[in-house]
C-alpha cells in the first residue's frame, strides 16, 4: 500500500474519532463541541507558529487575552496566511452554529431548541465550501458538518503535532515554515470525499456479507 494512503488511512481515523464524540451529543451539545474542538485545535496551530515564548505566547492565547475567542483564532490564522479563505469561511460558518446553539430562548419550555433539521441551520450545514456537492446534498446536515468538524480537527491536530516534534529537535523555525507552506494547501474537499467514499465501500461490503 502507497505510504500516501497509510498516512490518509491515520487521518481518517482521527477524524473519525472526533466525529464519534460529536455523535454521542445532542444537537446543542454537538454544535457547542465541534466548536470548542476547532478552537483547540486552531489555538495549537496557532501557538506552534508562534515565536516559541510561552510568556509571550500565553499573553495572546490564555482566556481574556485578545486571542482567547474561537473568532479571533480564526481571523489571525486568516491574517497571517495559516488558512485559505473557503476554510476561514466555513470555521465561521461553524461559529454561527455554535452561536444558535449557545442562544437562549425564553419562549421555549428548556430554554434551548436548537436542532440541525431547522432550515437557518440545514443551510449553513450546506454552505460549508470545503464538504463536496455530493456530500452537502446527500447527507443529512448534522452527518455533514460532523464529518466536516472531524477532518478539520485531525488535520490540525496533526500539524501541530509534526509542527512541536521540530520544535523538540531545535528547527522551530522549520516548523513555522511547514506550517506557512503546507496547512493553506490542504485538500479538505478530497479528503472528505475520501473519507465518504471508504464509509459507503464498508457499508457496501457488509450488505453484500
Amino acid at each position: 500500500m502507497p505510504q500516501i494512503d497509510v498516512d490518509f488511512i491515520n487521518l481518517a481515523e482521527r477524524a473519525s474519532q472526533g466525529s464519534h464524540v460529536l455523535r454521542s451529543e445532542s444537537d446543542r451539545g454537538c454544535a457547542l463541541v465541534a466548536a470548542s474542538m476547532l478552537d483547540s485545535t486552531l489555538a495549537s496551530v496557532l501557538r506552534c507558529f508562534f515565536i516559541d515564548e510561552d510568556k509571550v505566547v500565553d499573553g495572546l492565547l490564555d482566556q481574556g487575552r485578545p486571542l482567547a475567542t474561537f473568532s479571533s483564532r480564526v481571523d489571525t490564522a486568516r491574517a497571517i496566511g495559516l488558512i485559505s479563505h473557503d476554510l476561514y469561511a466555513d470555521l465561521h460558518v461553524v461559529r454561527r452554529i455554535r452561536n444558535a446553539a449557545a442562544h437562549f430562548d425564553g419562549d421555549s419550555p428548556s430554554g434551548h431548541e436548537f436542532r440541525f433539521l431547522e432550515q437557518s441551520v440545514t443551510d449553513r450545514c450546506r454552505a460549508l465550501a470545503n464538504c463536496p456537492p455530493e456530500i452537502r446534498d446527500r447527507l443529512p446536515p448534522r452527518l455533514a458538518f460532523e464529518l466536516f468538524v472531524g477532518m478539520v480537527s485531525a488535520v490540525f491536530a496533526e500539524y501541530a503535532r509534526n509542527a512541536r516534534i521540530l520544535n523538540d529537535h531545535g528547527m522551530h523555525s522549520t516548523g513555522r515554515r511547514m506550517l506557512l507552506d503546507l496547512l493553506p494547501t490542504v485538500d479538505f474537499r478530497g479528503h472528505l470525499q475520501k473519507a465518504t467514499d471508504a464509509l459507503q465501500r464498508d457499508s457496501d461490503q457488509r450488505d453484500a456479507g
